[in-house]
């Protein structure tokens, strides 16, 4: 048991506070042949253009087709079992393309983790942070992406608030596109709070044909299937995890002063089936419903973990848009092919 659950903080908290990085779609990256096939296209049928057309890539258009952009998520989740959860998520991150081979990226996210049928006297009432969200792509050639993330903010029981509740965990991720079917990354995560302050991870995406994707991007790798154009559904898991910091009477309140101000490693580990629909181009529907195959508390500082699951099961909704606010500026036909090389990296790409 101690293994797995090992493995389980490593594959978790190494991935979820960095969800974006992962998210390059090949196409943004690689041009796509509509009439013949390269070593980095593919030749895109019917279906497959229809696809491109009604439920089209967000890195593709944050890339290609829109200087500025805006993009808005909210999700809301429950899990009923011996511990219900109540979870929401607001996101809002503005967006700008610069110098041809960057993304720059700001602003601010606000979780909620409320837990009702507390038995365990050290479960906390909630669990929330409120965060700015920064990031920065920087891509050297059509093959090659790395990103850089921060979320500085507060991450806490919000029973109080002081400088003591500030954390800022950092993300570094390269991500690799051989061609159009196929991409791989390697990462670390970074937050000192964690039991573990520094992680590595990785992943790959394949792309089987105009229907079928293996995506087993941390943190939910799942196996694809396009029904439609603009549906997807999948079978996948879903690793989640934080630190936070809890409230100074925290221990006290319960009866154990040693847990006052303690920080608390939360992760789940949700497995189920679930959907992507494109209502419209750039919006977008998810829903996944299953299990919690894997839920902890651990209060590594204190030498305390409480583990509560039991299969419980849960709902995933969750809506996206991305608004194009201005379009790109005119551009060479090397950069509008997915060529975007920086002149000071051109010397690395002979080695690559």
């Amino acid at each position: 048991m101690k293994g797995w659950r090992l493995a389980g903080i490593v594959l978790l908290l190494g991935f979820c506070t960095g969800r974006a990085w992962c998210d390059a779609d090949p196409a943004a990256h690689s041009q796509v042949k509509t009439s013949s096939s390269t070593d980095n296209g593919v030749t895109l049928g019917k279906f497959g253009k229809e696809a491109a057309k009604q439920a089209p890539s967000m890195d593709q258009v944050r890339w290609m087709q829109a200087k500025t952009s805006e993009d808005f998520n909210a999700e809301y989740d429950f899990a009923g079992g011996p511990l219900n959860e109540h979870y929401t998520d607001m996101r809002y991150m503005f967006t700008r393309r610069t110098l041809l081979a960057f993304l720059i990226h700001g602003g601010f996210e606000w979780q909620r983790l409320g837990f009702d049928g507390r038995k365990d006297r050290l479960l906390p009432g909630q669990l929330e942070s409120l965060n700015a969200y920064l990031a920065l792509d920087f891509r050297w050639s059509r093959k090659d992406l790395l990103r850089i993330q921060a979320r500085p903010g507060l991450f806490s029981d919000f029973e109080e608030f002081n400088m003591s509740d500030f954390n800022a965990p950092v993300d570094i991720a390269y991500t690799r596109i051989p061609n159009y079917r196929f991409q791989w990354a390697i990462g670390l995560s970074i937050d000192t709070w964690r039991q573990y302050h520094v992680l590595p991870g990785g992943g790959f995406r394949y792309h089987v044909n105009d229907r079928w994707q293996v995506n087993m991007m941390l943190p939910t790798p799942q196996i694809e299937y396009k029904p439609l154009p603009p549906l997807t559904v999948f079978m996948g898991a879903d690793f989640r995890g934080d630190s936070y910091r809890m409230a100074g009477n925290f221990g006290s309140s319960h009866g154990q002063p040693a847990f006052d101000n303690s920080v608390v490693d939360y992760s789940e580990i949700r497995v189920g089936p679930g959907f992507s629909w494109n209502i419209k181009p750039l919006i977008e529907f998810n829903m996944q419903a299953g299990v919690i195959a894997e839920r902890e508390f651990n209060y590594h500082n204190n030498g305390t973990t409480i583990n509560n699951a039991g299969a419980a099961p849960f709902v995933t909704l969750q809506f996206h848009y991305l608004f194009k606010l201005s379009p790109p500026e005119k551009i060479g036909p090397d950069i509008e092919s997915g060529r975007f090389q920086a002149p000071v990296f051109e010397h690395l790409l002979q080695f690559l």
